[in-house]
């Protein structure tokens, strides 16, 4: 059990350190909270309108195209006004690398 949890810890730290390094190369300026630690983890970054997606399962290893293929699938689902969290319009969506880790907005 101990195990479990310093498994989740160390992923956590490395979420928050990869939305630090891509907040600090974006020029954004945040507060990032933990909203849902599961599969991949999402991240609220306020006070800005935003949300992470860190890849922390096979989303983590998936080619940067095949997360770009997703984000255009999200576009056109968010036009047709689908119920999903449409990708960043203000920065750039993704997907980026930081801390070896890939996050998509």
């Amino acid at each position: 059990m101990i195990h479990i949890v310093a498994d989740s810890e160390e992923r956590k730290r490395r979420v928050m350190q990869a939305v630090h390094e891509l907040a600090t190369k974006l020029w954004l300026e945040v507060s990032p909270r933990i909203l849902k630690d599961s599969n991949n983890t999402i991240v609220r970054l306020a006070p800005l309108p935003l949300v992470a997606k860190v890849g922390t399962s096979n989303f983590r290893d998936a080619s940067l195209e095949a997360l770009d293929r997703e984000l255009e699938v999200a576009r056109h689902l968010a036009s047709k006004h689908a119920p999903i969290v449409f990708p960043s319009r203000d920065v750039s969506a993704g997907p980026h690398r930081a801390a070896s880790l890939t996050v998509t907005l």
